[in-house]
């Protein structure tokens, strides 16, 4: 196992083992449980917003990334959906649900900048301390990483995954992250119980078009014509892909365990000795109504 890795693992392991959750605010960039993005990095209004919501895995390599459903989980609804929007105006693309086929492909036309994550200003090879209020709103960081469940010495988790889509450009970054004034998250293992402070429950991609970028497209396979997404003045694209449960599943004061054992079920190898679930606690006032829904979080591995 690489230093890195294991720097990794250990430190992770002490950010989420150390100290009890105190309730505060955390969804909103004015609340004090994270900063505003603070880096020129994170333009506002995109070209091309990716979007994900539910149970995917990252995976970054070689400046790239593949994100992957998992395979066939039951109750729960695959679905992509791509738009044109200018102005109040917009109209589908292209959409797809059911069982995917081909492994989609993101590109850009032009230079070919590869792939990033965002963290601020701090560096996005290093774990994040999920205690710290310092820790900027939308670093993809807050997403759970398969290392923060690992052993020093187990080796990577192979995952049964359904093809999904490659990501040759764009900014990676925390779309939608647990706030904790409204919920409390845990990992739970057989023995012991420790506190996630906070954790990212949507990832998101940004894709710039510039002077050396002057389109995007989605290739959908052999079979059928790509989408084209060519810049054009006042146009913008949202793609999303969606793998959520079909009924809503929320927080409960007294704790509902989430959908994040289903990435046990799916390793078909490697599984680690120590299995763990996240566990939501609903923190917000009796008196008020409904409560948050538990999301079905990406994991990168």
């Amino acid at each position: 196992m690489s230093t890195s890795r294991r720097s990794f693992i250990k430190q992770s392991v002490s950010a989420v083992s150390a100290g009890l959750l105190v309730p505060d605010i955390g969804a909103a960039m004015d609340n004090p449980d994270c900063k505003p993005p603070s880096s020129s990095d994170l333009k506002p209004n995109p070209d091309i917003h990716v979007q994900f919501s539910g149970l995917f895995v990252y995976q970054f390599r070689n400046r790239i990334c593949d994100v992957f459903p998992l395979k066939k989980i039951s109750g729960h609804k695959y679905k992509v959906e791509v738009f044109h929007r200018k102005g109040r105006d917009s109209y589908p693309l292209w959409q797809f649900s059911g069982e995917p086929k081909n492994h989609l492909v993101l590109s850009v036309t032009g230079a070919q900048q590869g792939v990033k994550k965002y963290a601020g200003t701090h560096n996005a090879d290093e774990p994040i301390d999920r205690r710290s209020r310092d820790n900027d709103c939308k670093d993809w960081r807050w997403t759970l990483s398969i290392w923060e469940f690992l052993g020093l010495d187990e080796r990577m988790p192979e995952f049964d995954l359904w093809p999904g889509v490659r990501i040759t450009n764009g900014l990676f970054y925390t779309a939608v992250k647990t706030g904790r004034d409204l919920i409390r998250v845990a990992r739970k293992s057989s023995t012991a119980e420790e506190d996630l402070y906070s954790i990212g429950s949507s990832g998101a991609v940004n894709i710039y078009f510039d002077s050396q970028i002057t389109g995007a497209t989605l290739q959908l396979g052999s079979s059928e014509r790509p989408v084209p997404m060519p810049k054009d003045e006042g146009v913008t694209y949202e793609i999303n892909f969606s793998y959520e449960p079909q009924n809503s599943m929320g927080a409960t004061r007294g704790g509902t365990k989430s959908h994040f054992y289903k990435y046990y079920e799916k390793m078909k190898a490697n599984k680690p000795r120590t299995i763990y679930d996240i566990w939501y606690y609903d923190l917000r006032s009796v008196t008020e109504t409904g409560t948050p829904d538990v999301p079905c979080m990406g994991l990168e591995g």
